[in-house]
């Protein structure tokens, strides 16, 4: 069974476009640039990225026979060799086609993020390569762990950017790459690095990386005489199992394994928001993550937990969708192996074949150990499945992770480790067990409702004049961040996690006479009541999707949604739900919308319609975008109020948006910022609800001045 062919960017259930507006037509632009170039080879396209692989990146690689590993296994163990490929590691496949195919685009600038360094380390040689500048994205955690990756991204001439946030991991990166992206998109590509993300990506990037199977399918054939009876290889994102097992996926009689990282354990830890593992396919429930729908690490009520892996590579919260799909189709079994089984198995292959395994692939080795090895309490059923030949993907060298191996190793008891104690210590890692997140600015606390001080300054606040009162959202994750409400960004307040719950308690306790608008990203609305029907435990809910949460938020007397990354394609269970209940539904129209896709928001649309001043992230700007005027004439006969946001901060804003024709501003950063404020310097409630609200009247006075200088007025 083949899932080549993915319908409007879905793997069965999988994958889709959950990305916010502003992206949508760069999105789109990508979409039909990979079908003309990479499906249909126009201009040859494919003819040279092939060319320039051989040439550039010596392809083909090797399928090594393992004469050691295969006499301790009593199996014909093959190692397919993409650690030779130029850079150490299969990323340049990848890499290689999108910067190749960002120049046919026309774009000038490339972006991309990376965990154990060899994504940037490809995207940066490629892009030297091919004459491209080049930023990177790295998590601070990896950057210390990935040292020598990180001299080499720099020595080909790309700009390294360090990413804080969070736990300085793989996923903060990457959504500090989207940021960029969404600020520079109309010049700038997004090198993603695996086969995640929305659509095309998965689809794309596991295109540029089935050279790995193609070749191995060939060379089984020549060095063997058949197919092998298994494919095993490690499964973080999935770029090199997908590229692995791309063209055996028909191939019904070979068995295909993806190895995660196991971690130090398989539990997760709610209360903490941290997983001890990287393996979403083995623990994971179905989520929005990244801009796909997939297997998530996540907590009951849709927040993303913190992963683990002793391997940069393999950190991930998440999979690639159509991995996910196999899997639930049975096509791909998913297995894990802790973090001293990996480092067990980087050893053995070094000591034993001469070859120092990347950590990633280390997992998939160990995988043979644990189900062959000659102390091995195997499941009978899984070590039939592999077979009597073995194609393994080593799918990058170690020398990357040598530091990270001397402090481990020194750590733990490996039994076939060489004596590390001398060399440990030069360094600090940043991989020693799970680290625990620093907590973002979120609106409450797992579990615990505001204080009366908090609700206090919202009931203090002026409410007439507002047609809308924005509800700080429970939780951001993606691209459109930024500003004092950014659940990731540089402001942390120490109060632990949060659930969906306690924000309807709160929304429940307001005494207010405006309508509300909940503000938040699809993953709470869909996960919401996912396993026990409701959070009180109540109704018949227990498949993922958006009806529990709306419902709810109804009773609680929410009016209406905004879910910025969640565009209008992947709307209509969300739109249904709405109905349902007398919901409205606000999208967000950014200065790239196109105008086909303005038909299409405005099908779907109700309440109002947000209107995006800028590119880029939110937060309060010292000016506001020429492109709001050219926004709002597009959409002026629209029979919804138009709310213009993004940066609004001043009543000089208010005047200049109002007079080019919006009915309202919607204001989130400038607010937080006076509240977080009073926070941080203890200030008095009354003194933080008196700026609050003289905040409140300058922009109130600035709309009404727009209002009496835009056109309708003046034409009275």
């Amino acid at each position: 069974m083949s899932s080549d062919s993915a319908t409007d960017g879905k793997f069965g259930e999988y994958g889709g476009q959950y990305v916010p507006e502003a992206l949508m037509p760069a999105i789109e632009e990508l979409r039909d640039a990979y079908e003309r170039y990479v499906l249909e080879n126009e201009d040859g396209f494919m003819d040279e990225f092939r060319e320039r692989l051989r040439q550039f990146g010596g392809r083909s690689t090797p399928l090594q026979h393992a004469d050691h590993l295969s006499a301790r296994y009593g199996r014909e163990i093959y190692l397919k060799r993409e650690d030779l490929l130029h850079g150490g590691a299969h990323k340049l496949n990848n890499a290689l086609g999108q910067v190749l195919l960002a120049k046919y685009m026309g774009k000038e600038r490339i972006v991309a993020e990376t965990g154990a360094g060899q994504h940037g380390t490809a995207t940066a040689m490629a892009a030297a390569h091919l004459d491209m500048p080049c930023e990177i994205y790295m998590g601070e955690t990896d950057i210390q762990r990935q040292r020598p990756n990180v001299f080499r991204m720099r020595i080909n001439g790309a700009e390294l950017n360090p990413v804080t946030a969070g736990r300085g991991t793989l996923k903060e990166a990457i959504s500090e790459t989207m940021r960029d992206w969404a600020t520079n998109v109309d010049d700038t590509h997004y090198v993603v690095g695996s086969v995640v993300g929305p659509a095309p990506f998965p689809e794309m990037v596991r295109e540029f990386q089935s050279v790995i199977s193609e070749e191995a399918r060939q060379q089984s054939k020549d060095q063997f005489g058949t197919l092998p009876d298994s494919v095993v290889a490690c499964a973080g994102g999935g770029s090199n199992t997908m590229g692995a097992f791309a063209r055996f996926v028909d191939d019904t009689d070979v068995s295909l394994l993806a190895v995660e990282a196991g971690g130090s354990s398989l539990a997760v830890d709610e209360e903490e928001g941290v997983a001890p593992n990287s393996a979403s396919l083995s623990t994971g429930g179905q989520g929005v993550l990244h801009g796909a729908r997939t297997k998530v690490l996540q907590d009951e009520w849709g927040q993303i937990v913190e992963s683990h892996s002793v391997s940069a590579g393999l950190d991930y919260a998440g999979v690639g969708p159509e991995l996910a799909y196999l899997v639930d189709e049975g096509r791909v079994s998913a297995v894990n192996v802790d973090d001293d089984a990996a480092l067990e198995a980087f050893h053995r292959l070094s000591q034993e074949e001469g070859i120092i395994p990347a950590l990633e692939s280390s997992h998939a080795l160990a995988y043979l150990e644990e189900q062959l090895g000659p102390d091995a309490d195997p499941d009978e059923a899984a070590a039939d499945a592999l077979g009597d030949r073995i194609v393994v993907n080593l799918s990058g060298r170690g020398d990357k992770d040598l530091e990270t191996v001397i402090e481990e190793t020194d750590k733990r008891e490996i039994p076939n480790a060489p004596d590390m104690s001398e060399f440990a210590g030069d360094y600090e890692p940043a991989a020693g067990g799970v680290r625990r997140r620093r907590p973002g600015v979120h609106p409450l606390p797992r579990g615990r409702r505001p204080g009366p001080r908090g609700l206090e300054g919202l009931r203090r606040s002026p409410r007439r004049g507002r047609r809308r009162l924005r509800r700080t959202r429970p939780a951001v994750l993606g691209a459109d961040r930024g500003g004092a409400d950014d659940p990731e960004g540089g402001r942390a307040v120490a109060l632990g996690r949060y659930h969906p719950e306690a924000y309807f308690e709160f929304v429940d306790d307001l005494e207010v006479d405006v309508p509300l608008v909940c503000m938040t990203y699809y993953n709470l609305i869909f996960r919401y009541g996912a396993d026990s029907g409701t959070a009180a435990g109540e109704g018949d809910y227990t498949a993922p999707g958006p009806r529990p949460f709306v419902e709810r938020a109804a009773e609680v007397g929410i009016d209406g949604f905004v879910v910025p990354d969640l565009p209008a394609e992947e709307a209509d269970a969300l739109r249904e739900a709405c109905d349902e209940f007398g919901l409205d539904l606000v999208f967000i129209v950014a200065p790239t919308t196109t105008e086909s896709r303005l038909d299409t928001i405005r099908e779907q649309v109700s309440g109002y319609v947000y209107v995006q001043a800028r590119m880029g992230v939110t937060g309060a700007q010292t000016d506001v975008s020429d492109q709001t005027a050219e926004s709002l004439a597009r959409i002026a006969d629209w029979d919804v109020p138009k709310a213009v946001g993004f940066g609004i901060s001043t009543g000089d804003h208010a005047a200049r948006v109002v007079s080019a024709g919006a009915d309202g501003i919607i204001v989130g950063s400038a607010l937080v910022d006076i509240v977080a404020d009073g926070v941080e310097n203890d200030r008095a409630t009354a003194a933080v609800a008196d700026d609050l609200r003289e905040k409140a009247r300058e922009l109130k006075e600035g709309a009404r001045r727009g209002a009496r200088e835009s056109p309708e007025a003046e034409g009275q």
